[in-house]
C-alpha cells in the first residue's frame, strides 16, 4: 500500500476521519491480504506518528518509512520497534540529499540501534530514484556500506 498520510508536520486528516472512514476499509483490505498468507506493507512519508498505533492494530506488518528525521528517529523507534517491522532508509529529504558521509553513516547507525531489535524488525532498502532527489551517486553506497557493517549490531549486546 502506498498511501502517504502526512506532511512534515503531521497527518493530512484527523484521527477521527482515519478511524471513521479509513479504518473499516483498511481492515477489510488487510484481512484479505493476510488471508492469502501475505504481509501488509504500508508506505507513508510525513509525520504519521499518531496513526502508527492504529496501523499496527489493523495488522500492518511492515511500515515503509523514508523520512526518519520527521518522525523523531530515536523516540519513534523506542515507541514502535518490536511492534512492527520497518522498511527504512536514511532520510530521503534531509540527510541523503545533503551528502555528508558521516551524517549518512550516523543516521544508519541510529536506525539500526533504535528501530531494530535483537530479533530483527528492520529492513534497509534502496529508494530507487536517488537522482530525482538530488542525491550524490556515492551516498546510497555509503548508506548500504554502513548498514552492512551493522548487520551483527545486536550480537554480544547482552540483550
Amino acid at each position: 500500500m502506498t498511501d502517504d498520510w502526512g506532511t512534515q508536520q503531521g497527518t493530512f486528516v484527523s484521527k477521527k476521519i482515519l478511524d471513521e472512514f479509513f479504518v473499516p476499509r483498511y481492515k477489510k483490505i488487510f484481512d484479505a491480504i493476510h488471508a492469502r498468507g501475505w504481509h501488509v506493507i504500508l508506505h507513508s512519508c510525513g509525520r504519521v506518528n499518531a496513526f502508527v498505533p492504529t496501523f499496527i492494530e489493523l495488522g500492518v506488518d511492515v511500515l515503509n518509512m523514508q523520512q526518519p528525521q520527521d518522525y523523531g528517529l530515536v523516540d519513534f523507534g523506542e515507541q514502535f520497534r518490536g511492534k512492527v517491522c520497518f522498511l527504512a532508509t536514511v532520510d530521503i529529504q534531509s540527510t541523503m540529499p545533503r551528502g555528508i558521509e558521516e551524517k549518512v553513516r550516523e543516521e544508519a547507525r541510529l536506525l539500526v540501534e533504535h528501530w531494530s531489535t535483537p530479533a530483527g524488525g528492520m529492513i534497509a532498502f534502496d529508494y530507487g530514484d536517488w537522482p530525482a532527489l538530488g542525491v550524490q551517486p556515492e551516498m546510497p553506497r555509503i548508506m548500504f556500506d554502513e548498514f552492512a557493517k551493522l548487520m551483527n549490531f545486536w550480537v554480544g549486546q547482552g540483550v
